[in-house]
């Protein structure tokens, strides 16, 4: 079993992390210590379990790093159950110390092998840090006695299987992610030619990983090419992977060395006939994905580049080889950038609204307008919060009509009551006289 232990100061960030997994379903809250679970839903549980943690954090706020973000890895090969993962969970707990701590325990299944979150505070309720040195070394103790106690299938160091390498595309969700990497990173050299690092990541690409450039650590080292894992969306999904952990060590010596022997096995013809195979392609296609259809159907995978996204690479299968025409180039991403036609999501920005949806939107916004214009006189804001919107129309015409009318207007029915007051004065006085 394999442990990490993350620390911090902000309980709130694991806090997060851990209830953004359990709300997107790809993780659930196993257990719990000195910690009561809600009875109902709330719209924010991070702060209400943050209030758990708060008083122990209070009690010791000099400590640099007193929060605790555990990760528990049992084996893959280990089907093991919630009660024993919570068995698991708890008796690691106990033995580095955290036995009357307040935890919570997470159980994830965002990935092809389960593994468990913990989230606590290493301050104790007497307000002392719980063990602060060593806690690395405490904790690789702990997990080899729970190992021998829940007869666990502990992890090897190092893979160095070198035969029998199955070439496929790079699942990041599965156990075996190294041992992945390796059979691709270690096969294509064998097989394919590629001229530059950019040409080596676009066949990489295909097989769902990604090459980067590491820091040279001296001179006399060739600088080291550091590797991940791509998710559908091709945007890294993995930790890094390094190529000194794999069977062959395709290091930047090792590329810069492949990269000369592509460029001299360079063929002319080939390129010329790969070439004139692909403009005609392009001609003949309706759009862009037929396009990419049609070089798919010949053993030619289409590659765009990661940052630049007018260069693109062929992969031909038949010839080995990642090819790279900048006269092509010119002409597809031109294409793609004016052509709706080809380009169907261009075609989709540029498309004409219908008439009549476009009146209907204006209808929309001039009633909104209105409704915008009766607004309570500012005496009244305290309506909001007692009207609803059905009753609140009425209740606003009413009160613009008494604060917001013209000053004309109400002179004038000053002026009209006047008249109206003597009138009845000259009726009085005439009845008074008779």
């Amino acid at each position: 079993m394999v442990v990490r232990i993350g620390k911090g100061i902000d309980i709130l960030t694991p806090l997060v992390y851990n209830q953004t997994k359990v709300d997107n379903k790809s993780a659930c809250i196993l257990g719990v210590n000195k910690i009561a679970l809600p009875l109902y839903d709330l719209e924010n549980a991070s702060k209400y379990f943050y209030r758990y943690f708060e008083p122990y954090l209070l009690k010791n706020q000099r400590a640099v790093t007193p929060v605790r973000h555990i990760s528990l890895n049992p084996n893959p090969v280990d089907k093991l159950d919630d009660l024993t993962l919570l068995k698991i969970a708890r008796a690691y707990m106990e033995k580095v110390g955290y036995k009357h701590q307040p935890y919570i325990i997470y159980k994830h299944f965002d990935l092809k092998r389960i593994h468990l979150h913990i989230v606590s505070v290493s301050i104790n309720n007497h307000g002392y840090q719980i063990k602060p040195y060593f806690d690395f070394i405490i904790a690789q103790n702990a997990c080899k006695e729970l190992v021998k106690e829940f007869n666990l299938t502990d992890y090897t160091k190092k893979y160095k299987v070198e035969k029998d390498l199955d070439l496929k595309v790079v699942d990041y969700r599965e156990s075996n992610l190294t041992q992945q990497i390796d059979s691709v990173v270690s096969s294509l050299p064998k097989y394919y030619k590629f001229v530059d690092f950019d040409a080596y990541n676009a066949i990489l690409q295909l097989f769902k990983v990604k090459a980067l450039r590491g820091k040279m650590l001296s001179d006399d080292k060739s600088e080291p090419v550091m590797y991940r894992a791509l998710d559908h969306n091709n945007k890294t999904a993995s930790n890094i992977v390094s190529s000194s952990k794999l069977s062959l060590k395709v290091d930047t010596g090792f590329l810069n060395k492949h990269f000369k022997e592509s460029i001299l096995s360079v063929d002319l013809g080939v390129d010329n006939e790969v070439s004139d195979q692909i403009k005609s392609y392009l001609s003949q296609s309706k759009n862009f994905k037929h396009f990419k259809k049609l070089l798919k159907n010949q053993g030619i995978n289409l590659v765009t580049h990661s940052e630049d996204k007018n260069r693109f690479y062929f992969v031909s299968h038949k010839h080995r080889r990642v090819f790279c025409f900048s006269d092509i180039d010119t002409q597809l991403s031109h294409r793609l950038e004016n052509d709706p036609f080809f380009n169907v999501l261009l075609e989709n920005t540029k498309k004409k609204k219908d008439p009549l949806q476009e009146l209907v939107q204006h209808r929309y916004d001039q009633l909104n307008k209105e409704f915008d214009s009766l607004r309570v006189h500012p005496s009244f804001d305290f309506v909001d919060n007692y009207y609803n919107a059905y009753n609140k129309a009425e209740f606003v015409c009413f009160f613009n009509f008494l604060f917001n009318t013209p000053s004309e207007d109400l002179s004038h029915q000053q002026f009209e009551s006047l008249k109206k007051k003597k009138k009845r004065k000259k009726k009085e006085l005439g009845i008074s006289l008779t």
